[in-house]
């Protein structure tokens, strides 16, 4: 009989053990897979020239401007949106309406909270999106060439925290990118549109851009880890210790 009850406590601690670093549990209902998000009908951006240049990530050497991105159709802070598609726990959620936030040389580097809002049809909170300190990086230009015309597509990456507001909180580590497509431009043409502070493009109408990404589960500090599986090791330790005095 106390045998068995020691067993019992080894098996509890190394189940604890196990069952934390799958992480089972703790982040079954956070939101993992595949999913884009584009502007409502009639929206898209305004980019606004800063004065301010950064290295270019793509071609050494040289320096792209950096933007402030005014997202349009406008409801205040930001522009109408909607999930275009999804896959995982963001399935369900195609076709749902939601908000993204401004981004401007004055929170350029975060902490910006709920960057991204998506609801249902009830104007629920559905999930959000928070983007930490220093989580935007600087604007890479890219360029293909179709049929002998050059194209250019600058890309804003950015890393964050998926909020599942459906299953109080539980959250998921994002990383995505929001991009806009300048075709007939080549980069020098396409940061020659806003390459000057208070330069506005399009000055006629908007942008249209889009942002991909994906989220994953967290995965547990490694302290915490290191933690649980001493306390496991100490259990089986102890049942081992017991088990010779007992024989």
């Amino acid at each position: 009989m106390k045998i068995k009850s020691l067993v019992s406590l080894g098996a509890a601690s190394v189940g604890a053990l196990s069952i934390l670093t799958n992480s089972a549990p703790a982040t079954a209902a956070a939101l993992v897979g595949d999913v884009s998000f584009v502007p409502t009908a009639g929206g898209g951006v305004i980019l606004t020239g800063t004065g301010i240049d950064v290295p270019a990530t793509n071609f050494s050497g040289e320096f792209n401007p950096l933007t402030e991105l005014d997202f349009k159709l406008d409801n205040g802070t930001g522009g109408d949106i909607f999930e275009l598609s999804g896959t995982g726990g963001f399935a369900p959620f195609i076709g749902f309406s939601g908000v993204i936030q401004d981004i401007t040389q004055a929170n350029f580097e975060g902490p910006i909270d709920n960057f991204i809002q998506i609801f249902d049809g009830d104007d629920n909170l559905v999930f959000s999106i928070d983007l930490p300190e220093d989580s935007l990086s600087f604007p890479a230009y890219s360029e293909n060439i179709v049929g002998g015309v050059t194209n250019t597509t600058v890309s804003i990456g950015y890393v964050g925290t998926v909020v599942n507001e459906l299953d109080g909180g539980s959250t998921s580590n994002y990383t995505g990118t929001l991009s806009a497509d300048f075709p007939g431009r080549d980069r020098f043409e396409t940061r020659a549109l806003f390459d000057t502070a208070g330069e506005v493009f399009p000055t006629d109408g908007t942008q249209s851009w889009s942002s991909q990404g994906f989220a994953v589960e967290q995965v547990p500090e490694a302290s915490n880890i290191l933690g649980l599986l001493a306390f496991g090791l100490a259990g089986c330790t102890f049942i081992a210790r017991k088990h010779r005095q007992i024989g």
